[in-house]
C-alpha cells in the first residue's frame, strides 16, 4: 500500500510538471510558503498619535497601510461604497495624518534593535527602506515636535513653500526634497539664503550657500531658507467678466497694463442689454470685497451658470439703505419710516469705475488698467422705476421716456390714505435726493419716494402743546426779569 501510495505521489507531481511546467511550480510553492507567513501579529503604536495601544496587523503589511487601516478603523470607518461617506472618512484620514509628524519616527523590533523611519522621505522618494513590513511584537514611537521652536522654513524658487518639523541631521538637501525641488520656471537659481537667529532672538545671520553644497550643509531648528532665484513674474494674471458681455469667462492679462477696454474687446463686446449704470468691477481691496471676489471665482470655477453668478451681485439692503439716506433731508421721525421702504428697492453699485462712460471711446474710464483677480460684473438693462412709499401698489413700472413722478404714482394705484404731500425723487445714478414737482426728468433706475403722514396720539399733542407754553413761559419770564431791571 505505501509503494502504491509513493507511486501515485510521483505521478501526480510528472503530471503538474508537464501540465504546468517548472517554474509553475516554483510560483505555487513561493505562493505556499507566502501562506504560511500571512498570520495575524500584534503590533503597538505609542508617542504622539492619534490613537495608541496594540493592534493587529499583518505580516504582509507595511508602517503606511498599518496607518492609514488603523485611523480608518478609530473614525467609524466601513466598507461603505456610499460616495460621499467614503469622501468624508478620506478626508478626516488625510486631515489626521497632516497633524501627525512622520519624520523620525523610533521603529523598536521585539529583538531590541532600533530603527528611525521618515515616512515624508518614503512619499517624496519611494525609499522603501523608510516604509518597513512589520513584524510580531513590533513597538513604533511617534516623536512630539514643537513646530513654534523646531522648524524649518522653505520659501523663494521652490515648487512648494512650507514650514516642516526639524529633524537633527537634516541638510539643505533634505529640505530642497520636502518642498519638491527648484522650481523650473525661475532663471539662475544657483544658491540660497540661510536666515537664523541667534538663541536669544535679537539677532540674526544670513548665510548664502550654494545649491552645490546642500548635500553638506547641515540645518537649525529655526531655520529660513530663501531659495535664490530671478524675480518671476509670468503668472497666469486674469480677470473674470460675467453679465451681459457676449463671452463671459476668464479673460487673460498682462501684470499691469492690461486695460477694461482691452479686456471688454477680448470678451466679445458688451450686449445690447448691458445697463452700464449699474456694472461694476470688484477688486479685493477690503475684506469683504476679497470674500465676494473669491465667492464669485470659485462659482464660476464649480461651473455655475451666468445667470447664477450674477445673482451674487443682489444689492445689499443695509449698505444701500445707508448710500440713499446719506443726502436725505428727513425729520427724525422719517429716519425709520425710509428705511423699511428701501428695504423694497435696493441695487447695488459700482464704487471703481464709471461704466457709464465706456461708451465715449476717449473718456479715461476705458483706460483704467485692470489687477490680476478682478470680477467685472456687466448689468442687465432694466428699463424700471422704482415707486414705494404711500402709494397702493408699491413696485417696478416700466420706464416711459417724458413720463412725470405723478404718472408713475398713478400707475402704483396712487395716494394711499397715510400719504403726506411730499414725495421725493431718489436719482438712480447719484443717489441724490429730490424733492419732486413737474420739472423733474425721471430716468430709467429711479426711485419715487411717498412719505407717510404719520399717526398722532393725543399724548404725542399733549407733550408738544407743554413743551411749546413751557418755551413760552421762559422767555416771558426773561422779558419780565429784563424789564424789571430797568
Amino acid at each position: 500500500m505505501k509503494i502504491i501510495t509513493q507511486l501515485a505521489v510521483i505521478f501526480v507531481v510528472l503530471f503538474v510538471h508537464n501540465l504546468y511546467g517548472q517554474d509553475k511550480i516554483e510560483s505555487m510553492l513561493q505562493e505556499a510558503e507566502g501562506l504560511k507567513t500571512t498570520g495575524v501579529i500584534s503590533v503597538s503604536i505609542g508617542g504622539d498619535f492619534f490613537i495608541n495601544g496594540t493592534f493587529s496587523a499583518f505580516a504582509t503589511e507595511r508602517l503606511d497601510h498599518f496607518l492609514t487601516r488603523i485611523l480608518y478603523a478609530s473614525i467609524g470607518g466601513s466598507n461603505s461604497s456610499e460616495e460621499e461617506k467614503s469622501q468624508s472618512t478620506s478626508e478626516q484620514i488625510s486631515s489626521l495624518l497632516d497633524q501627525t509628524v512622520k519624520r523620525n519616527i523610533k521603529f523598536i523590533r521585539a529583538d531590541g534593535s532600533v530603527q528611525l523611519i521618515d515616512l515624508e522621505k518614503y512619499y517624496l522618494t519611494g525609499d522603501i527602506s523608510q516604509n518597513p513590513y512589520l513584524k510580531m511584537d513590533d513597538m513604533i514611537i511617534f516623536p512630539k515636535v514643537n513646530m513654534e521652536t523646531s522648524y524649518i522654513i522653505v520659501d523663494g524658487a521652490v515648487n512648494k513653500k512650507l514650514k516642516f518639523p526639524f529633524i537633527h541631521g537634516d541638510k539643505l538637501s533634505d529640505a530642497l526634497l520636502f518642498a519638491h525641488g527648484v522650481d523650473e520656471a525661475y532663471h539662475n537659481v544657483e544658491s540660497a539664503e540661510i536666515v537664523r537667529l541667534s538663541y536669544d532672538g535679537n539677532t540674526s545671520i544670513i548665510d548664502t550657500v550654494s545649491l552645490d553644497n546642500a548635500e553638506s550643509y547641515l540645518l537649525q531648528a529655526g531655520d529660513v531658507i530663501q531659495v535664490l532665484g530671478e524675480n518671476y513674474e509670468r503668472k497666469d494674471y486674469k480677470v473674470l467678466i460675467v453679465g451681459e458681455i457676449n463671452k463671459p469667462g476668464y479673460v487673460f492679462i498682462t501684470k499691469a497694463n492690461t486695460t477694461l477696454r482691452d479686456v471688454i474687446n477680448k470678451a466679445g463686446g458688451l450686449k445690447n442689454t448691458a445697463w452700464l449704470e449699474r456694472s461694476e468691477l470688484i477688486r479685493a481691496n477690503t475684506p469683504e470685497k476679497k470674500v465676494f471676489q473669491e465667492l464669485v471665482a470659485n462659482s464660476y470655477l464649480n461651473g455655475a451658470t451666468d445667470k447664477t453668478i450674477s445673482d451674487a451681485f443682489k444689492p445689499n439692503a443695509e449698505w444701500e439703505n445707508w448710500k440713499m439716506f446719506r443726502t436725505a433731508n428727513l425729520f427724525e421721525d422719517y429716519n425709520n419710516i425710509f428705511r423699511l421702504d428701501a428695504q423694497l428697492a435696493i441695487i447695488d453699485r459700482n464704487n471703481l469705475v464709471d461704466f457709464t462712460k465706456l461708451t465715449d471711446t476717449n473718456a479715461k474710464e476705458n483706460d483704467f488698467v485692470v489687477n490680476d483677480g478682478d470680477v467685472i460684473f456687466i448689468a442687465d438693462k432694466v428699463d424700471l422705476v422704482y415707486v414705494m412709499g404711500q402709494v397702493a401698489n408699491p413696485g417696478y413700472y416700466a420706464f416711459t421716456k417724458g413720463s412725470t413722478y405723478e404718472d408713475y404714482i398713478m400707475q402704483a394705484g396712487g395716494f394711499s390714505e397715510s400719504a403726506d404731500d411730499e414725495v421725493f425723487i431718489i436719482k438712480g445714478k447719484s443717489d441724490n435726493w429730490i424733492s419732486a414737482d413737474d420739472y423733474v426728468t425721471i430716468e430709467p433706475g429711479d426711485y419715487i419716494w411717498v412719505n407717510k403722514d404719520q399717526a398722532r396720539s393725543f399724548n404725542f399733542y399733549l407733550t408738544r402743546v407743554s413743551a411749546v407754553t413751557g418755551i413760552i413761559g421762559s422767555i416771558a419770564t426773561i422779558l419780565l426779569l429784563i424789564k424789571n431791571l430797568k
